[in-house]
């Protein structure tokens, strides 16, 4: 069935804007408050809790998507095993943060690591933790049964949510780390429910054959996503190793700037998976998509780079000033992004997760040899152009894959062709 998704994803293109400019409202007031050094440490807690989410979970979100779009299972046999194992999950990763708490730091190269800040938010890290993988395996659902004017609708409620809970906190006290934690905790944990409530009737039974296929599948995406966010957030880790948690404050207002240039890639992604796995004739439409994405990504690339210089200190103040080098020089990189992230969904929904995979594996070894090199002579300049290279250099190979599955091209998935915003309304 050749359904038309450029509606969808127009809308949530814009639904992603809104949540982009929002967010960035919810960042500039964490951002301010917190300052560089306590900003470090909250990204550094994130990127652990990730890590942390995609160690103990064998791809199995990214499963219901396959699974749920395809009907292969009565949807509340489905969620239900979904459920329990969502659950399990929780749990597992549960035991790992506290396993780290008692582990308290590790020696790496005659260096020592320390987790103290891990005791010292316990807590409150394991609420977020909970509820960003409440929220992480939801979020599967409205987009494996297509629903995606509720996906959009929850999506916007999301950074709405937190950015009245931060108003509202900084009047009535000072915010301090582990406030920010809570808040942000539940601004997932709302929304998650929501998500959820759209499988109820839930039937909450185990079944092995749900649950097995799930598995094997996902097993396949496993080591892809997590080496994938390794390759995004090593480097934050890197900087707390070689420099300090200032300068991972510095380095990630960069890239969090720089990473909200692919909102309208996301919006893409996010449609292309689930509508390419029903139907083949939706894969067909990724060279356009990716085109079309590529030159957003381009335009808005151009307008942050020629502005970054006046624009970062002036919203996020004078003390982020040394964030806007590392913006400049990782463009490139998120260039790159905007159409691997493009690929991986149509790969993915071609059931050959092994490409992105091999793609991920490559992008690995480079980013943390460019990390390895660079890091200590150029600072946080140096792991922005460590990524801008490994991206760029992981594209390529992705291309080959997908140059070999259709022939297509990586010229025809980046210039933009003259009839292709009139093709728009047949994508």
């Amino acid at each position: 069935m050749n359904k038309i998704i450029a509606p969808a994803i127009g809308i949530t293109f814009l639904v992603q804007l809104a949540v982009f400019l929002i967010g960035l409202g919810n960042n500039v007031i964490i951002s301010r408050l917190l300052g560089p050094e306590t900003l470090g440490i909250f990204a550094i807690i994130i990127v652990i809790v990730e890590i942390v989410f995609r160690i103990v979970n064998p791809g199995l979100d990214t499963s219901a998507i396959y699974f749920i779009s395809k009907k292969q299972f009565e949807l509340k046999e489905y969620t239900g095993t979904y459920l329990i194992n969502t659950l399990i999950i929780i749990v597992l990763g549960i035991l790992i943060l506290l396993l780290l708490n008692q582990v308290g730091s590790v020696t790496l190269f005659s260096e020592v690591i320390n987790f103290n800040f891990i005791s010292d938010f316990f807590t409150v890290i394991v609420f977020y933790f909970a509820a960003f993988l409440i929220y992480e395996f939801g979020v599967k659902i409205p987009l494996g049964l297509e629903k995606y004017n509720e996906y959009n609708k929850i999506q916007l409620l999301k950074p709405i949510i937190l950015f009245i809970l931060l108003i509202i906190s900084a009047l009535m006290f000072t915010l301090q780390l582990d406030s920010v934690i809570v808040l942000v905790g539940i601004s997932f944990l709302v929304p998650a429910l929501l998500y959820w409530r759209l499988a109820l009737p839930i039937k909450l039974v185990w079944r092995k054959e749900p649950a097995e296929k799930s598995f094997r599948f996902g097993i396949k995406i496993m080591l892809s996503n997590l080496l994938q966010y390794l390759n995004y957030r090593t480097d934050i880790l890197l900087i707390v190793f070689f420099l300090s948690g200032t300068e991972v404050g510095w380095y990630y207002v960069s890239v969090l700037i720089a990473e909200r240039l692919l909102f309208l890639t996301q919006a893409t992604s996010t449609i292309l998976f689930p509508s390419a796995s029903s139907s083949e004739v939706q894969q067909e439409k990724t060279p356009i998509l990716s085109r079309l994405n590529f030159s957003v990504v381009f335009a808005g690339s151009l307008v942050i780079g020629a502005s970054a210089y006046w624009l970062v200190p002036l919203i996020f103040s004078a003390e982020y000033g040394n964030s806007v080098l590392p913006l400049v020089v990782i463009l490139p990189g998120i260039l790159s992004l905007s159409v691997s992230k493009i690929l991986s969904a149509d790969f993915i929904s071609r059931g050959l997760p092994q490409y992105s995979f091999y793609v991920s594996l490559l992008n690995f070894c480079l980013n943390i040899t460019f990390n390895l090199i660079l890091i200590p002579k150029l600072g946080i300049t140096g792991a922005a152009i460590s990524s801008s290279l490994s991206y760029s250099a992981a594209l390529i190979l992705q291309a080959y894959y997908y140059k070999k599955i259709t022939s297509v091209s990586l010229i025809d998935m980046l210039l933009i062709k003259r009839n292709d915003i009139k093709r728009l309304k047949f994508v």
